[in-house]
């Protein structure tokens, strides 16, 4: 059973925002008929006996106090760190802007 046409691969990549040669596009919807079939196969199961779940599991979140703690002491710091300047550790520059660093 073919759902999937040329049309709508070319429907699905442009809300997608993607781009495919011919080929691939080709290639691509035997591809998704396959999914869909397979989807569609799932659909005739039967599933009378089986009891419909309206609701997931009701579990209890365990949550943490939420306290404020101090991480590091400034002083040790500054003292570990080879570049600390106004407060904030200095670090060397990491991005590049067209072969030069920013």
């Amino acid at each position: 059973m073919r759902i999937i046409d040329k049309e709508t691969v070319n429907k699905i990549l442009n809300l997608s925002r993607l781009s495919l040669s011919e080929e691939e596009k080709e290639e691509l919807i035997p591809q998704l008929n396959q999914v869909l079939s397979h989807f569609k196969s799932i659909n005739e199961i039967d599933t009378s006996s089986v009891e419909p779940m309206f609701h997931p599991p009701l579990q209890k979140l365990s949550l943490r106090k939420d306290e404020s703690k101090k991480w590091f002491d400034r002083e040790v710091l500054e003292k570990i760190s080879p570049f600390f300047e106004k407060g904030f550790v200095k670090v060397p520059k990491i991005i590049e802007k067209k072969d030069e660093a920013i």
